[in-house]
């Protein structure tokens, strides 16, 4: 918006004229001699064009400003408070977890960054999801599997991750386990000979 030239009032100055408007520093020229505001925040308090729509415009541009403001201290406020959490949490041994993979389903498994809780097999809740209630951030997760055919004796660690942050087992309907990208382990075929 073109402010050069246009007139403005203050409350002690009195009547001016803004001379320059460069990054966010106003000045305008007063009977009394030249004074530098910043913008936009002067015309929320200070200044006040004689121009109505201009400082409607002006106005729009302050509040746009101030709400993403307000919003970036809110996210921050809420990140702080989630690392609070985080640093509080208490890992007991029943929040870690093994699932039973395919062999052949690792790859996908790990391209897809979680890891299906699937459903009950047996019992009254046979067939219902089953949810990991358990399971919070910085869980640890094994994943096993055992060759086709093969007794449990079999079984070996193909890999292991961490759960994501934001994972609180209670809230997962979906029955998948999130991964942290950064915390995962896969472990060579060469480790894991049957």
């Amino acid at each position: 918006m073109q402010l050069v030239g246009k007139a403005v009032g203050h409350k002690v100055f009195g009547q001016g004229i803004i001379t320059d408007c460069s990054g966010n520093i106003v000045i305008v020229s007063f009977p009394q001699g030249d004074k530098r505001f910043i913008y936009p925040d002067a015309f929320a308090n200070f200044l006040t064009l004689k121009n109505k729509s201009a400082q409607n415009k002006i106005n729009e541009i302050y509040n746009k400003r101030l709400g993403a403001e307000v919003a970036r201290k809110q996210e921050l406020q809420e990140e702080q408070e989630r690392r609070r959490r985080l640093c509080a949490l208490k890992i007991t041994p029943n929040s870690q977890a093994a699932f039973n993979i395919d062999p052949n389903d690792l790859d996908e498994v790990f391209s897809s960054g979680a890891v299906s809780t699937g459903c009950y097999l047996s019992g009254n809740s046979k067939g219902e999801p089953r949810i990991p209630s358990k399971q919070m951030p910085n869980s640890a997760c094994l994943l096993t599997g055992c060759p086709p055919n093969t007794s449990e004796k079999e079984r070996r660690i193909l890999g292991a991750f961490m759960v994501k942050d934001g994972v609180l087992g209670d809230l997962c309907k979906d029955r998948l386990v999130e991964r942290l990208d950064i915390y995962k382990v896969r472990l060579s075929a060469r480790s894991n000979r049957y």
